[in-house]
């Protein structure tokens, strides 16, 4: 089986488990009601902008996509089928690359279906204005960004699962980490946490915020803690653990 088998079985297993299939579902339901709200709001000027309701219905899959990239992961564990997928695969590292293969590919699937959500919403809302695409597909809140922005948080989370192994662990793990890291390493290290914030760094990667050297650094530091790191450790424990 090639890689893109792997991303396959991968995708099929998110679609015929009841687990994968709710959090897909509730996903693209508070896309469209993010898209739909935010395009029926009245508009002050006879331009709308389409990045408007691309925000807001955006906005859940920075937590939703990693989610469902982190269960993809853990569910092996959680529910003591790596045996069998270990037995029909014995290559772990090509079962690893699928699995990731699989959350990159959500990361930039399902931003791209809210923003044809967007677009569709703010075209049904607004049929007399003129709709407007300016900044809709750059790193300026626009498509790109968010992709980017979402890739990293679920290059997270699977370190985080790879890690952690346990489902419920790893979610609340991710969670705290996602919610609080910034504000606990902002009171111990002050203006020195700019090298290992989260948030801040993110958001920095995904968008045009890297203007020196000095950003370049901290963008760099923040991947090798929060990507590179986690994702090195959890893959030697994925292909080298025991299964029972």
């Amino acid at each position: 089986m090639g890689l893109t088998d792997h991303v396959a079985v991968e995708c099929r297993k998110i679609v015929t488990t009841r687990s994968g299939r709710g959090l897909l579902l509730v996903a693209v339901v508070l896309v469209a009601a993010g898209a739909v709200i935010a395009a029926a709001a009245p508009a002050d000027s006879r331009v709308v902008l389409v990045r408007d309701s691309f925000a807001m219905a955006v906005a859940p899959l920075v937590l939703f996509v990693p989610i469902i990239a982190l269960t993809a992961f853990t569910s092996e564990w959680s529910t003591r089928s790596a045996l069998l997928t270990f037995t029909l695969t014995p290559r772990r590292a090509r079962v690893f690359a699928g699995k990731l293969g699989l959350g990159v590919l959500l990361s930039l699937a399902l931003p791209l279906i809210a923003f044809a959500f967007a677009v569709i919403a703010t075209h049904v809302a607004h049929p007399a204005r003129l709709v407007s695409y300016a900044d809709a597909f750059g790193v300026d809140g626009g498509l790109l960004q968010n992709m980017i922005l979402t890739t990293v948080y679920t290059l997270m989370a699977v370190g985080v699962a790879t890690v952690v192994r346990l489902t419920s662990v790893a979610l609340t793990a991710f969670l705290v980490l996602t919610l609080v890291s910034d504000t606990v390493i902002g009171l111990v290290l002050g203006d020195a946490g700019k090298w290992f914030s989260l948030i801040t760094g993110f958001e920095q990667i995904s968008s045009a915020a890297i203007a020196g050297p000095t950003e370049i650094g901290q963008a760099v530091s923040v991947l090798l803690v929060w990507i590179l790191l986690p994702l090195t450790v959890g893959f030697r424990r994925f292909v080298r653990s025991d299964v029972s």
